[in-house]
């Protein structure tokens, strides 16, 4: 079991028979390629850091034991540009939606407010935001810093473009419905 994630991986099974009484030590391996996890920045399951809980029992439905599980495997490197929404680390309040037929899917905010983020990123300079829709986009960074009012105004996509500082390491747009993103792209 993972505190943030959904549901439990099978990363073992050991059938044993005991006897009244009768107690045993048993091994078994644990197959840490089930931990694998989807990656946004390399856009791959992999195996990253994380803590997870080992539970054993007679059955799945009735662990008696539990123990905490460090895996070490390799912490994901940062986003780079171009930036898909549909590729970011986290998302509130968004659904998917096509761009067009051949460009992939972008995230909408229909109604109400929603958020997209991206926890690493290695970028700066000027930068385009493909978007489409009468509401707003604001850009934040990590620390909660504006820095970048977008509202396209249009139910065709447009490209508005903002700077992005040196240093920022992580990006979060703030959506205010309807408003659609499909991209972030460097501007040279």
């Amino acid at each position: 079991r993972h505190p943030e994630r959904a549901g439990r991986r099978l990363l073992g099974a050991s059938r044993v028979v005991l006897g009244p009484g009768e107690t045993r030590v048993v091994e078994v391996p644990l197959r840490t390629e089930r931990l694998r996890t989807w990656s946004a920045p390399t856009r791959s399951l992999r195996v990253q850091p994380s803590e997870w809980e080992v539970q054993a029992g007679p059955s799945a439905d009735a662990p008696r034991v539990a123990s905490p599980l460090t895996v070490l495997g390799e912490a994901d490197p940062p986003h780079r540009l171009p930036l898909e929404a549909w590729h970011c680390d986290r998302r509130e309040g968004v659904v998917g939606v096509p761009v067009d037929p051949l460009r992939g899917t972008a995230l909408a905010c229909p109604v109400g407010s929603g958020s997209i983020w991206w926890h690493a990123v290695d970028a700066e300079g000027p930068v385009e935001v493909r978007l489409r829709g009468t509401g707003r986009c604001r850009v934040v960074d990590g620390a909660g810093r504006e820095l970048a009012d977008l509202r396209p105004g249009s139910d065709e996509w447009r490209r508005l473009r903002f700077d992005l500082p040196a240093g920022v390491t992580s990006l979060v747009l703030e959506l205010e419905a309807p408003i659609a993103v499909a991209e972030l792209r460097g501007v040279r």
